[in-house]
């Protein structure tokens, strides 16, 4: 299933009270049925970047949109690394 970065920025996350009002909720990171955010993180010089995986692109740019994330470069992930294990996601 692919999966996507996303950088960008949502200036109301710096604030980590409203980061946890918006993300708590699980049902936030459920784009639909086949799109699910992964991790969103909030960088020290208040960039963002959400990780996504799901079969339509569209349908997690949608999701950003709706939370206000501003996403200024989307890339497709092609190997992931996690603790000792390593995830091929995209075709080469």
């Amino acid at each position: 299933m692919p999966r996507w970065l996303a950088f960008g920025s949502q200036d109301e996350w710096a604030d980590v009270a409203i980061f946890d009002t918006a993300l708590r909720d699980t049902g936030s990171w459920r784009v639909s049925n086949r799109t699910t955010i992964t991790n969103v993180t909030v960088l020290k010089d208040g960039g963002v970047v959400v990780e996504c995986h799901g079969t339509d692109r569209a349908e997690f740019d949608g999701g950003m949109r709706s939370v206000g994330f501003d996403a200024r470069e989307v890339a497709e992930i092609r190997h992931v690394a996690r603790a000792g294990e390593i995830w091929a996601i995209a075709k080469s």
